[in-house]
């Protein structure tokens, strides 16, 4: 495809109003400061819109781009695909605080109405060249064919925020936070002889759910992934497939578990410990992955989740300080035990001759 910018780059280099508004989304007007079009659409993303005048005699689109900027330095980037095309005149912009109109006319190819359209906005120019923009799903996904003649749009499908939000949420709780104190319980409560097995019951409880809610925010996962083809976070679904494949071969394991008098017993508990703890980093790295996904890197949801991961690790650090003084308490009894013994066995030793 030959690429014909309405606009290749424009820029905002001026400070613009705080708290200012994008284009309304689902709504589009005719009626722009530049011009009044014959038609219009609410493109699928950001609250863009595309108003247009389609002159069949001589195949010529004239067509103005609305939306608007999330950055008071950010760029504004709208091209125009299409198989064979050509710009007839310089593209025309103006700015109304936050929203900014790109227009432009050009020529089709004769019997060609379906224009591929592609947009997006960054945060900053560093220089003259726009940085990346930002890689929400509905920013990888601002692209769409529009059919000038009847107005009828294709666009990749985004996952509902509902989706979003529960496969989050899931997830958090699963592989962020379940999954960590279970490892926990294991750790920390195993060597008090006075919880008995109970232990091993709430460390199994806790695994066990924590893998059951992972496995659902797993499946999730995919289900968005198939219905946003055109949207892919490699990192993010990387980590997310390690962490369901260690969980699932620690659930696995637990029915191949040796018994305490088995030789292969110590090789199994290795393995156990290994993947169990390169689960729960890995599970929490890619918590962390998904809050910049979903746009949530600097919202109090991710305070809150740090938080709570905060907590647990402080009370891991306690209790592991704990541990080791108790150990090291075993220890220097055992030695002076040691010590007393072979005493009374050289005094025995003594009074035998």
């Amino acid at each position: 495809m030959l690429l014909v910018a309405l606009a290749v780059v424009a820029t905002a280099v001026v400070l613009l109003p705080d708290g200012a508004d994008a284009v309304a989304a689902g709504r589009c007007t005719t009626s722009t400061p530049l011009k009044t079009y014959d038609k219009c659409i609410a493109l699928p993303t950001q609250g863009a819109t595309l108003a247009w005048t389609y002159d069949a005699r001589n195949a010529t689109l004239d067509a103005a781009f609305t939306g608007s900027f999330i950055s008071p330095s950010g760029p504004l980037d709208i091209p125009l695909l299409s198989s064979q095309a050509s710009l007839l005149a310089p593209a025309r912009t103006v700015r109304d605080g936050a929203a900014v109109t790109i227009a432009a006319t050009v020529r089709l190819s004769p019997n060609r109405t379906r224009v591929h359209f592609v947009w997006n906005r960054g945060l900053y120019v560093q220089g003259y060249s726009p940085t990346i923009h930002p890689t929400d799903a509905s920013d990888l996904a601002s692209h769409a064919t529009v059919d000038i003649l009847t107005t009828a749009t294709e666009a990749s499908p985004i996952a509902s925020a509902t989706l979003q939000w529960l496969h989050g949420s899931l997830n958090a709780l699963s592989w962020g936070l379940l999954l960590p104190v279970g490892a926990a319980v294991a750790r920390y409560l195993r060597p008090c002889a006075s919880t008995g097995p109970a232990w091993f019951y709430a460390h199994a409880a806790i695994q066990a759910t924590g893998y059951t809610m992972g496995a659902a925010g797993f499946a999730l996962g995919l289900v968005m992934g198939s219905a946003s083809p055109g949207v892919t976070y490699k990192l993010h679904r990387g980590l997310g497939i390690a962490a369901a494949t260690a969980g699932s071969l620690q659930t696995l394991a637990m029915f191949f578990r040796p018994k305490t008098t088995n030789r292969y017993r110590k090789y199994w508990k290795s393995y156990h410990h290994l993947v169990g703890y390169g689960c729960v980093v890995v599970g929490v790295v890619n918590v962390f992955q998904g809050f910049e996904v979903m746009g949530l890197g600097a919202s109090y949801w991710k305070l809150g989740y740090c938080l709570a991961l905060a907590t647990l690790i402080g009370a891991c650090v306690a209790l592991e300080v704990n541990a080791w003084v108790v150990f090291c308490r075993r220890q220097q009894e055992e030695k002076l035990m040691r010590r007393e013994v072979e005493d009374v066995v050289v005094k025995d030793r003594a009074a035998a001759f």
